[in-house]
């Protein structure tokens, strides 16, 4: 058990590390258009064949969500956008961090 504990406290050490350096490279940037941001529309008709997507990039919240925006009405051929939304930034280690909705709201397909 006594290693089994050490091994969880290196474990949590480690990630401790890579948070700091994660906030060190946001806070570093000065803009989160840097960021990759990954974008998923879970379609509410997925039981029916409709298909949900992720599309991540960097370059901003809009342009990403307008990508996966397009390409979620392209894949199910709809003209409106019936699903949910998930949005998080992936940061240098990994680590994902979810977007409040009132950041990416305004960006929301509204047909």
């Amino acid at each position: 058990m006594a290693g089994s504990l050490k091994t969880r406290l290196s474990d949590l050490r480690l990630r401790v590390q890579d948070t700091e350096r994660d906030i060190a490279f946001v806070e570093s940037l000065g803009s989160v258009d840097y960021l990759e941001i990954a974008v998923g529309i879970r379609s509410f008709w997925a039981d029916k064949g409709e298909t949900s997507i992720v599309r991540t990039g960097k370059g901003g919240l809009e342009a990403i969500m307008g990508e996966a925006i397009a390409e979620f009405k392209k894949v199910n051929e709809r003209s409106d956008v019936q699903g949910s939304y998930h949005v998080v930034v992936v940061l240098p280690s990994g680590n994902m961090v979810a977007v409040d909705e009132k950041y990416y709201e305004k960006f929301k397909d509204r047909r």
